[in-house]
């Protein structure tokens, strides 16, 4: 990008290299994170330009919904490449650990699970046994239950379903184990950069 810069004698070229374009980015986004929380100077930094459409309709959001924002925030460094993303992360854990925590779960979450793509559901299912699926899947959404058996074998789907039958009424803290040991599976493989999404 060419702009025009003031010195003396008059106005000068000059270019932003890759270095800086990085840097630039980088302080958007931490920006933009900073206001998700709260935790930073939520004023000052809404008043600067916020760039791309995608950017501009983050910070609108922020603005009006501070709490509800965060959630669109964690997706934004979700979708970064992972260097990026994870400079993102460690300055803003440097700043607040709990906030740095949040962002972190909110980048998958068990609603995303439509959205994964196969294998990587597949990976993170291993380890996780038919009875803990029966309860992961009851009383589901269905198109997390199709998601879910879509990528699993046929014989593990009927004993998941065996399981199921089997159930009157699980506690709701065993359902919320289960749908945990899952969506940490997903987190792994995300802190790993190996988490993939279906395009939408």
């Amino acid at each position: 990008m060419t702009n025009l810069f003031a010195s003396e004698g008059g106005y000068q070229l000059f270019e932003l290299g890759s270095a800086e374009w990085f840097w630039l980015t980088f302080s958007l986004v931490v920006s933009l994170l900073a206001l998700g929380v709260g935790a930073f100077a939520m004023k000052g930094v809404l008043a600067k330009p916020t760039g791309t459409a995608e950017m501009e309709e983050i910070a609108g959001a922020v603005q009006a919904h501070p709490a509800e924002s965060l959630r669109k925030v964690a997706v934004l460094v979700r979708n970064l490449d992972k260097e990026v993303r994870d400079g993102i992360l460690e300055a803003i854990q440097q700043k607040d650990s709990e906030a740095g925590e949040k962002v972190m779960n909110l980048m998958v979450t068990w609603d995303d699970i439509p959205q994964i793509g196969g294998r990587s559901l597949q990976k993170a299912l291993r380890g996780v046994d038919e009875r803990q699926l029966a309860l992961a899947l009851h009383e589901v959404a269905e198109e997390i239950d199709q998601a879910i058996k879509a990528n699993i074998s046929e014989r593990a789907a009927a004993l998941v379903s065996e399981e199921a039958s089997l159930m009157s009424a699980p506690k709701k803290e065993d359902i919320r184990l289960a749908r945990d040991k899952i969506v940490e599976g997903l987190r792994e493989l995300n802190r790993n950069g190996e988490l993939t999404f279906v395009e939408q």
